[in-house]
């Protein structure tokens, strides 16, 4: 290659990546971090229950789950601005098992919007809680991805909100829970958490995505053992 060639070919790469007017998936030149061509196929999570989120065919309605659970239900609110299918299941999977951490961006602004939205009119929580993995856990992948998304999320946000990592733990290692059916996840998440620290008594936790709703409900379970009063859930999608 001509070293006039290879010259242009670095600046432009430079120039992109510093100014990020590319799409994220196809480098198409975008001022948005997902271009027109590839938003079709991001499956949007538009009408979903008002509490936990799951994708709906009326908008703003308690789910079947909610209604029959709902004298139980730790969680007040869910949000989740995409469906986990097609595109952004591989988007997940990707930061999640490939260390493509980058995708964390590209799904980003979205999510900060949703939030954004929302506490225009609710009162926002005092602390992130990233949705803990075990230490072994952590090893394999070489980083925990929730840490990542609450540090990215609270630099977004305008409204100013800590995190704290330190107070709940996942204190028994289970087997990866997509490799475990619905029964088998509700009954592996239960009593695997721990309080070891002070925790304010309105939190939001934080994860990647929400399927069963099984880990945020064992979450939810121990930290309202220790005084919480309010838990919101944040996440990127939400399986239908």
């Amino acid at each position: 290659m001509e070293w006039n060639s290879l010259s242009t070919n670095i600046t432009t790469a430079v120039y992109y990546l510093t100014t990020n007017q590319h799409c994220h998936l196809c480098h198409a030149p975008s001022k948005n971090k997902i271009c027109e061509y590839c938003l079709p196929y991001i499956n949007f999570n538009e009408s979903h229950c008002k509490q936990c989120a799951r994708p709906t065919k009326a908008h703003h309605i308690l789910c079947g789950h909610c209604q029959k659970n709902h004298p139980q239900q730790h969680i007040t609110k869910t949000i989740a601005p995409f469906e986990y299918q097609d595109l952004v299941a591989h988007l997940i999977k990707a930061i999640k098992f490939q260390q493509q951490t980058h995708f964390i961006r590209t799904l980003l602004p979205y999510l900060t919007a949703s939030i954004q939205r929302h506490y225009e009119t609710d009162t926002w929580p005092t602390e992130i809680i990233p949705v803990p993995s075990h230490p072994k856990r952590i090893r394999q992948r070489g980083f925990c991805h929730t840490q990542l998304i609450a540090k990215l999320v609270q630099q977004h946000l305008q409204h100013k909100i800590k995190i704290n990592s330190d107070s709940l733990i996942k204190s028994q290692y289970t087997p990866a829970q997509h490799t475990l059916k619905r029964k088998e996840r509700l009954k592996t998440q239960k009593n695997t958490y721990q309080i070891i620290n002070k925790v304010a008594k309105h939190i939001v936790l934080i994860d990647d995505v929400i399927t069963t709703g099984s880990t945020v409900n064992a979450c939810a379970t121990e930290l309202f053992k220790y005084g919480v009063e309010r838990i919101d859930v944040w996440a990127f999608a939400r399986t239908p």
